[in-house]
């Protein structure tokens, strides 16, 4: 059986069912009616604001839910790493590439504004529009994570050590108030992390080693 899907929140596709489906700040009710794909919707349930999906169907981003841990809102579009859970709460810190902490755990980059123990989903994967991209020389520019956890742009402006290098995506659309981007975050590598060197360890030099 096919399913409508979002993150965690799961409604049966197909068949003809009497029951009502609840999650954070989603109430639907079925209604006793056959579902069989997407025209059968008049209204599409949604969570906080994002339209679930039905199996089959192209999305454009994978959004997970997640509750800000920080002392402050976090604005849409900043990225975010993993800190810890809660019981079922994927709790996240806004990044930085000043550390190893607050940079390797780099999850995606928040969907809407986020104020302090509220829940709201963060960007994995896909595009995410609504930015201001102006700083970018044009589309198609890398972006990077930077100290603040700001947005970097460009091959020009890519972070060196100290800093750590985080690839956050591609600018999509260059434009102050409605900026486009596609996130895929790569965490790059350090020295010690790369699987033909080995640097922990104590060893004495030869002549010619």
């Amino acid at each position: 059986m096919a399913n409508i899907f979002r993150a965690k929140h799961i409604i049966s596709r197909t068949g003809t069912f009497s029951h009502e489906v609840t999650a954070p700040n989603l109430v639907y009710n079925t209604g006793n009616q056959t579902i069989s794909g997407l025209k059968d919707f008049t209204n599409r349930p949604t969570v906080n604001t994002i339209p679930i999906l039905l199996s089959g169907e192209s999305a454009a981003s994978l959004n997970l839910l997640v509750k800000n841990e920080e002392s402050f809102t976090l604005r849409k579009g900043q990225p975010v790493y993993i800190y810890g859970a809660n019981g079922n709460n994927i709790l996240i810190k806004a990044a930085s590439n000043t550390g190893d902490p607050t940079s390797s755990k780099t999850l995606g980059l928040l969907y809407q504004d986020l104020a302090p123990n509220d829940q709201g989903y963060v960007v994995t994967e896909g595009t995410l529009e609504g930015l201001d991209t102006s700083l970018a020389g044009s589309v198609g520019d890398p972006i990077w994570l930077g100290p603040t956890g700001n947005l970097i742009f460009g091959l020009a402006q890519k972070p060196y050590a100290p800093n750590h290098l985080v690839y956050l995506g591609v600018v999509e659309r260059k434009q102050a108030n409605n900026g486009k981007v596609y996130i895929k975050v790569q965490n790059g590598f350090e020295l010690e992390e790369l699987h033909d060197v080995n640097i922990n360890h104590t060893y004495t030099l030869n002549n010619n080693d």
